[in-house]
């Protein structure tokens, strides 16, 4: 029974699916926005089924300023529409294992106040990022 229960522990240590959080600064982020969006990154692993620490996979996000402008109200506000690129690559091979891209809005007395302001709206359990990761799990688990 003991031996069973030590080749099951085994067997679950090698399944586990480890990704390697990474954010790529495209615009400039602050180092606070960065280090949010490395947060936001590990709790896409962690809270939908998969590790986030050193691995040959490697998950990285890139935040690119789809659109923004100015309101015509008094005060005027900003208005910022990013897009947050995911994607999750075999460092040993180069190949893209999977991609998706999150669209997020915000409203700000400034660009970076709203840019800011989407990083934190960043849902890591939204069905989308649920689906990416649940589908890169099941390709990296293929590769093993």
């Amino acid at each position: 029974m003991l031996l069973g229960s030590i080749c099951s522990s085994a067997q679950d240590t090698a399944s586990v699916v480890i990704l390697t959080p990474e954010v790529r600064d495209s615009i400039g982020l602050s180092e606070e926005l960065g280090e949010i969006l490395d947060e936001k990154m590990v709790q896409m692993c962690t809270l939908n089924g998969v590790e986030a620490g050193e691995s040959r996979f490697v998950l990285t996000s890139e935040v690119r300023i789809a659109d923004k402008s100015m309101t015509a109200t008094i005060p005027p506000k900003c208005m910022v529409e990013i897009a947050v690129y995911l994607e999750v690559t075999d460092k040993q091979t180069a190949e893209v294992i999977s991609r998706t891209k999150c669209t997020l809005k915000a409203i700000e007395s400034n660009e970076d106040k709203a840019i800011y302001k989407a990083i934190s709206r960043v849902n890591v359990k939204s069905s989308q990022i649920r689906k990416f990761i649940t589908v890169t799990k099941n390709k990296i688990e293929g590769l093993k």
